[in-house]
């Protein structure tokens, strides 16, 4: 489990890394390309997604970031938050804390 999560992280970082180095332009429509993919991907899914820990913990985190610096409230974030819903996502944080 350990290197699942160092992975998982290491391979954020990298991520990050690089879209660091993008312009803003190319930023916005990265993200418009991948907000339709999803959207294609959720109208055929079948069953409910599962998240596991590092997944979780991770979005936890960064929607929690998210609500901070946009000071959005959380009903605002269901336009960015697609696959589970906000009060959820935000939820995991105080859990996956307590577990550990």
């Amino acid at each position: 489990m350990g290197w699942f999560i160092l992975s998982q992280a290491f391979s954020f970082l990298l991520s990050f890394v690089c879209i660091i180095r993008l312009p803003d332009q190319d930023k916005i429509i990265e993200i418009l390309i991948l907000r339709q993919q999803l959207d294609i991907l959720l109208r055929q899914q079948d069953k409910p997604i599962r998240a596991n820990q590092a997944q979780k913990m991770l979005l936890a985190v960064l929607a929690g970031k998210l609500k901070e610096v946009t000071k959005k409230p959380t009903s605002q974030l269901n336009s960015i938050l697609r696959l589970f819903k906000p009060e959820t996502v935000l939820g995991w944080h105080p859990a996956l804390v307590r577990r550990k």
